[in-house]
């Protein structure tokens, strides 16, 4: 689940920088295309919802993960304080 974390992180971090460029560009240049800008704009706004979507569902999953094991371990009992040999039956002992 971390490396899943990891990846968005650094996709994310890449999308920005890669962004950055393109807007220090266009801020820099003589824009004679307006259509260009307004591509840009939703071209962002596209990859950062992407990024959050993909966010919040590794988010869910790790939680759906942690359900099941919490469920998983509804089944075992753990008893402390009674000492243990290495002959005993331990069912009848506890």
């Amino acid at each position: 689940m971390d490396a899943l974390k990891d990846s968005l992180n650094a996709m994310a971090e890449m999308f920005e920088q890669k962004m950055s460029e393109f807007q220090q560009g266009l801020d820099n240049g003589p824009i004679t295309n307006t259509s260009l800008a307004a591509e840009f704009n939703s071209f962002r706004t596209f990859v950062l919802s992407a990024m959050n979507t993909l966010q919040r569902q590794g988010e869910f999953l790790g939680i759906e993960v942690d359900r099941l094991e919490m469920r998983r371990r509804r089944k075992m009992l753990l008893v402390h304080g009674v000492s243990e040999d290495k002959s005993e039956d331990v069912t009848s002992r506890v």
